[in-house]
């Protein structure tokens, strides 16, 4: 549920979002903190997820001379209206019609606008589920004169053309697509022509462009556009039909080239196709297809691609190589932009090639228990009210391990730390190979027996008994606490069949229950000596 506040009119946005995502009806405008702070307003007895609040700064200020501390009383009273779980976004500033009367930037627009980002940036700091509306980004995209209408603004106090407000509506629905964790995870990326100018095999390291200056810089500009995404937490990967020998000469030894050997999480560089090479791709980083983006400038390679694997996205490619970095910015916000980029976001590079390394000590393991004691793999349980953002991302954003396919959101996860009735274990996987990161979490009901109502984990820490670890650490858990028995909850989902018999092979036993149409209970007697099933590794608590 979102709800959209202004004090201008914003009625035509709200009625074109609603279309798209559930929308809180409209209050009017220019009652932004009433309908924030009156506990009978809509927008507090309609308990949004999401608050979209788009100030017009040019109203606001009105030319005051204490601009300044009006905007700073203006973020003070969104402060003291806040509530748990709620995500706010504030529009930047852009001040419709700016004008100055010197070059010194004296201006009360000017300072205004530089005054309200600054309060703006300090705000979503200090609190967790504050965040920047980009409004001067969708201004500039269009440009001020497309952007805003004088004349629905006289006419109906609507500041906005009607580009205005599509592309003031395409932001607030790809914000509740975010928010909602539908993200893209890894760019799938051709070589000749693409990540360079020129083919490797015929133009060789010498040849090829890629330079500061001329054509050559708009595939370094696209390049560096590529590393910010990675550290975002896309996963860079290489699918080229190439010899591999001159690609890596180029990406090794080339003195303009920023992407390497290292920033690459996973690779095909051969002759086959590359809708082969992809699915193959997909299976070694135990990710959908769904979660990939192709880059090719090959209209018949892209072609392959959307009819053999139509869940890959496959973007157009710019006509013109100086139209790349442009292309960067439009694949970064469409498909891999963020609420918030976590640690495990930016790990996500070491944590791919990790899954690699430990393939390949699956393959020369003489057999699984070896394996497994061989990955030294530590478990470590953590204070999930610290990664508010991690717990609601797994949640929202795993398929597979996903026992019941709940989709928790940010208010659901904050109404659960606050409560004695409900238990999140969060836990960190490591091994000798890589930090995985936050990436296992159980949901518990508690009650006159303790439910796990969801038990969460990221695809690349599967196959290796780590789950049956953390069922016997939650179940130590609760039997301190004097519980004797625990239920567990599995419901079928689309892509969950790894799942389908976790509880059966943890020795649960299935019941009847009826209670929930399409779900299925089990239960298990515990106490504070059972070991549970063998675990290799280790389960340290918080």
């Amino acid at each position: 549920m979102i709800a959209i506040l202004s004090n201008t009119n914003c009625d035509p946005v709200i009625r074109k979002v609603s279309k798209g995502v559930p929308c809180i009806e409209n209050v009017g405008y220019g009652n932004v903190l009433e309908a924030l702070l009156n506990p009978v307003s809509n927008v507090v007895t309609g308990n949004p997820d999401i608050v979209i609040i788009l100030m017009d700064i040019r109203e606001y200020i009105q030319d005051k001379a204490d601009y300044e501390e009006r905007i700073k009383g203006f973020f003070s009273d969104i402060e003291n209206a806040m509530q748990p779980g709620i995500r706010y976004y504030i529009s930047d500033a852009d001040y419709y019609i700016s004008y100055d009367g010197d070059y010194k930037g004296t201006s009360i627009p000017r300072r205004a606008a530089l005054i309200w980002n600054q309060n703006l940036y300090q705000f979503v700091d200090q609190h967790k589920n504050g965040y920047v509306f980009p409004l001067h980004r969708c201004v500039t995209d269009l440009g001020e004169t497309e952007f805003y209408s004088d004349k629905a603004w006289n006419l109906g106090s609507i500041r906005y053309s009607k580009a205005g407000i599509e592309r003031i509506c395409q932001e607030i629905l790809h914000i509740a697509s975010v928010s909602a964790g539908k993200i893209k995870k890894v760019i799938a990326l051709d070589l000749d022509n693409t990540l360079w100018g020129g083919v490797a095999g015929e133009e060789g390291l010498q040849g090829i462009k890629l330079a500061d200056s001329r054509i050559g810089k708009a595939y370094k500009d696209f390049q560096s556009v590529l590393l910010y995404m990675k550290d975002c937490g896309a996963a860079l990967t290489i699918v080229s039909k190439n010899n591999e020998a001159d690609a890596w000469e180029i990406i090794d030894k080339h003195p303009h080239m920023l992407i390497h050997k290292q920033d690459i999480s996973a690779y095909r560089i051969n002759w086959q196709s590359k809708a082969a090479n992809i699915k193959e791709l997909a299976k070694e980083m135990n990710v959908g297809l769904n979660s990939f983006v192709f880059i090719d400038d090959n209209p018949l390679e892209r072609q392959e691609i959307k009819e053999f694997l139509p869940d890959v996205t496959v973007p157009d490619f710019p006509a013109m190589p100086e139209e790349l970095p442009r292309f960067g910015r439009i694949i970064l916000e469409n498909w891999f932009q963020r609420n918030e980029i976590t640690m495990e976001d930016r790990e996500k590079t070491k944590q791919y090639q990790a899954m690699h390394e430990i393939e390949e000590a699956r393959t020369h393991a003489a057999d699984f228990s070896s394996f497994l004691k061989g990955l030294q793999i530590k478990v470590t349980r953590q204070n999930p009210a610290e990664h508010l953002e991690r717990v609601v991302q797994l949640v929202q954003k795993t398929n597979q391990f996903n026992t019941t396919v709940v989709r928790y959101t940010q208010n659901e996860v904050e109404e659960m730390l606050s409560s004695d009735e409900w238990r999140i274990f969060l836990y960190n996987v490591e091994d000798r190979f890589a930090n995985h990161g936050l990436c296992a979490e159980a949901f518990v009901h508690i009650g006159q027996a303790p439910v796990i109502e969801n038990f969460i984990m990221s695809c690349r820490v599967m196959g290796r008994n780590i789950e049956y670890g953390i069922l016997n650490d939650i179940e130590k858990t609760l039997a301190k606490e004097g519980y004797t028995s625990i239920n567990a909850l599995y419901c079928k989902g689309p892509k969950n069949m790894p799942v389908e018999t976790l509880y059966e092979q943890a020795g649960y036993i299935q019941t009847n229950f009826v209670e929930l149409e399409g779900k299925k209970e089990y239960n298990k007697l515990i106490s504070g000596e059972e070991t549970g099933q063998i675990f290799v590794g280790e389960v340290i608590g918080s």
